[in-house]
């Protein structure tokens, strides 16, 4: 008798769990849009399958999102005003000290 409880109850509660972490996400992609894309994007900056993969819907979605500059980018992915710049990291083969051996020369 108190397997079967057990196992129902242990269901019960992620699924409460789970239901507050989609509540919370759904109000920050609501709400902040950008910033959320940009925590999406720096989520996957190094797998860039799934990178194209959140770009495209985003952009989808119109959502600008603006390739990396040298000029303007860091090495991860920035939530700016009202559009998502990507990062150093978000191109191919491109590691942490090429991206801030670019910021430092800019700083200069």
């Amino acid at each position: 008798m108190i397997e079967p409880a057990a196992m129902y109850s242990f269901n019960k509660s992620h699924a409460a769990a789970y239901a507050l972490i989609a509540f919370q996400t759904a109000y920050l992609k609501t709400h902040y849009p950008v910033e959320f894309g940009a925590a999406l994007l720096r989520s996957a900056e190094t797998n860039t399958d799934e990178l194209s993969k959140f770009i495209n819907e985003m952009k989808l979605n119109g959502m600008m999102i603006k390739a990396p500059s040298i000029n303007e980018s860091y090495n991860h992915v920035a939530a700016i005003d009202d559009y998502i710049k990507l990062g150093f990291l978000s191109i191919k083969g491109v590691g942490d000290a090429i991206g801030e051996f670019i910021e430092s020369e800019r700083q200069k």
